[in-house]
């Protein structure tokens, strides 16, 4: 969702990383917003920076990290993050981890008398969610979630 960067810029600046780009993507409203402005600037932020860019499988993989974090910090439900899960993988054309797509195919569990109870289906995606996070724990710790977080409206005092 292109209304995190701006949002994004701003915890990158206050963490002392600075380019012409990043200024113009912290300063733009979200409210009017137009996602493919943030796009190219957050794009050409990332160029000043220095910052590579990521295939469609990295940003896919960083993007289902993020959803982990959300999950572990009780801010989506085990149901959200399959279902936002299952559009980054059909948005990678399938190209995912084993673990990516193990939540992408919990997604189609809910509800279903084949996969048992909810709280199963629940206990399995949190089951993956922990083997990301032990794969990629410094995600979770890192020092621009709290404030992102925040700025978002997802820290635990919303």
């Amino acid at each position: 969702d292109p209304r995190v960067l701006p949002a994004l810029a701003e915890e990158m600046l206050g963490l002392g990383y600075e380019s012409p780009a990043l200024v113009g993507l912290a300063s733009m409203e979200t409210e009017s917003l137009d996602p493919r402005d943030a796009r190219a600037t957050g794009l050409l932020a990332m160029d000043q920076l220095g910052i590579p860019r990521m295939t469609r499988e990295e940003a896919t993989a960083v993007s289902t990290m993020l959803l982990v974090v959300l999950l572990l910090a009780d801010r989506i439900t085990a149901r959200e993050l399959t279902a936002l899960v299952a559009q980054l993988v059909i948005d990678a054309d399938y190209h995912v981890d084993e673990n990516v797509r193990a939540l992408y195919e919990n997604n189609e569990a809910w509800d279903q008398d084949w996969a048992g109870p909810n709280a199963h289906v629940d206990a399995s995606v949190r089951a993956i969610a922990a083997r990301l996070v032990e794969r990629f724990p410094g995600v979770a710790a890192a020092p621009i979630l709290p404030g992102l977080l925040a700025a978002l409206h997802l820290g635990k005092d919303s």
